[in-house]
């Protein structure tokens, strides 16, 4: 990211059906503090929930949830202990799940996933005003 200087920011999240609202909580209550604008939040809470959502049906373990604002991107980073290899898939217009990635790639400039030593991290990258 950019040279200037970076603000993150971590916590942790059971791997429970209230994640998700946690993860939202957490989230919008840092995009705050950082001065972002609504409709950037907009997008990042939607996929701040995606991402969990999907550490928790599909992970394994403990999720944790990175914020991270750089300059003109704010990266948000959901790891889990689980394996696999996390994937878009198409979806239909009736469809109710499966939706996940597809909405993150559709809101994100990027996003993508790393494998780590203890599980994986999916991130998502966000272009907002330095």
């Amino acid at each position: 990211m950019s040279g200037m200087r970076a603000f993150e920011v971590a916590t942790s999240l059971p791997r429970a059906a209230e994640a998700a609202g946690l993860a939202r909580a957490f989230t919008a209550k840092t995009l705050a503090a950082w001065g972002m604008a609504d409709e950037v939040t907009d997008d990042i809470l939607l996929a701040c929930s995606e991402l969990v959502t999907n550490a928790v049906e599909h992970g394994a373990g403990m999720v944790t949830l990175v914020l991270r604002h750089d300059g003109p991107l704010v990266e948000l980073r959901v790891g889990d202990e689980g394996g696999g290899t996390p994937e878009a898939h198409p979806f239909g217009p009736r469809s109710v799940r499966s939706r996940g990635l597809a909405i993150v790639q559709a809101l994100s400039a990027e996003w993508g996933w790393s494998p780590g030593e203890d599980g994986k991290s999916v991130w998502a990258r966000f272009q907002v005003s330095s």
